[in-house]
């Protein structure tokens, strides 16, 4: 809630303007905010960003005419809602979507040999490491290929990326995880 912010302004003067241009603008920089960002919660935050700059440059505001005060809060809008989707892209480049179970590595114990088993383990563990450190765009599709059994077209319409692009990074994360391997396999 925004109203608690603007009664720590000071001046009565710049309280009273600031609520004022909230009350008149706010579904307007929420809307404008929403059509970007397509995301509530982060509508709602850039509506609390643009707020706070208007506090920060209440002069700037008073001192515009009554027609631009509309277009310097659409400019203010526009700006923080492609800087929160950058953030936010940018965040969820870096993550991968989802995450993989350890578990659900199966590597064939052959028989009850120990050393068999322990050679499993630490292959299992290897495989862990690769997927830990692979980029998150061909993680994703190898996870939801392997571990939840779905299919191109289905993964397609999860990551919103055409068929072909699933089974190019189904090869490429396939590619990775043998080189790795083998690269790992090499060291030893």
């Amino acid at each position: 809630m925004m109203i608690p912010i603007i009664l720590t302004i000071n001046r009565d003067s710049d309280r009273f303007f600031v609520e004022k241009l909230y009350r008149q603008y706010r579904k307007n920089i929420y809307a404008s905010a929403f059509k970007i960002l397509k995301n509530r919660e982060d509508a709602e935050d850039c509506v609390h960003d643009v707020i706070q700059t208007v506090i920060r440059h209440v002069s700037a505001f008073r001192e515009a005419t009554p027609e631009g005060v509309p277009k310097l809060l659409a400019v203010f809008t526009r700006n923080t809602a492609i800087n929160i989707y950058r953030k936010n892209k940018k965040k969820k480049d870096h993550e991968s979507m989802l995450p993989f179970d350890v578990d659900s590595i199966r590597t064939d114990d052959q028989g009850q040999d120990p050393l068999l088993i322990a050679i499993n383990e630490e292959r299992k563990q290897k495989i862990v490491k690769i997927l830990t450190e692979m980029d998150p765009m061909y993680k994703d599709v190898l996870v939801l290929r392997v571990q939840h059994g779905m299919t191109n077209r289905e993964i397609a319409d999860i990551l919103k990326i055409s068929e072909n692009a699933v089974s190019v990074r189904l090869h490429r994360a396939r590619k990775i995880l043998l080189q790795e391997s083998e690269a790992e396999y090499h060291e030893t």
